[in-house]
């Protein structure tokens, strides 16, 4: 094995090490929907944002997708995750083995997710091709963070990754945060029915 075999090796080792601990580590929290009470949730606040995701499309194995993981001084964490959006695609339907034509998948997603209250720090970013076993890759890291008080809703802006490479070869990644919150605004006000959108303080995920 020659010296640039053994750096791919280690360097894929690491990364799926990396995605396995923040799999049994990260609290992947699910989108809320519907009225939120917070007297319901004591020590929860709710962090808004959207995630765009762009990158090379020629790796055949399935979605790109980027796990953004955080920790908090105390025993807390969180994974958001992010996925590159899917062309129009045909797919066959098991129940009676029609083609069916599934729509191109919108540019951004958005999401609503309780967290416990704190300070969180982005510690670990890993993106990954679906189906694809040695694809995860652990992506340098930027300085970012955000702070969460207990019953506050904060907009933590359009979360953006762009992925560069070729015929499924990792190349390198460039994470950046924008304020998309008057693109966002009715999407929190459809999801969230009992909480005004002039409540939820814009506070975008800092980045140095």
């Amino acid at each position: 094995m020659n010296t640039s075999d053994w750096k791919n090796m280690k360097l894929r080792l690491l990364a799926l090490g990396l995605l396995s601990s923040l799999a049994l580590a990260g609290c992947r929290t699910a989108s809320i929907k519907g009225d939120y009470n917070f007297a319901d949730h004591p020590g929860k606040g709710l962090v808004v944002f959207s995630t765009r995701m762009v990158g090379y499309d020629a790796c055949p194995y399935g979605p790109m997708k980027g796990l953004l993981g955080f920790r908090t001084p105390a025993p807390n964490s969180l994974t958001l995750e992010m996925q590159a959006p899917r062309p129009e695609r045909k797919v066959t339907n098991p129940a009676d083995g029609d083609d069916v034509i599934l729509p191109a998948d919108p540019p951004t997603r958005f999401a609503v997710q309780e967290v416990p209250a704190g300070q969180y720090v982005l510690n670990s970013l890993i993106v990954t091709m679906t189906g694809y076993p040695a694809s995860p890759q652990a992506v340098s890291l930027p300085l970012a963070w955000f702070d969460l008080k207990e019953g506050e809703v904060v907009y933590l802006g359009e979360l953006g990754l762009k992925v560069s490479g070729r015929q499924c070869v990792f190349g390198s990644a460039a994470f950046r945060v924008r304020d998309e919150w008057e693109r966002d605004q009715p999407q929190f006000k459809a999801a969230i029915h009992n909480i005004s959108p002039d409540a939820v303080k814009k506070r975008l995920l800092k980045t140095k």
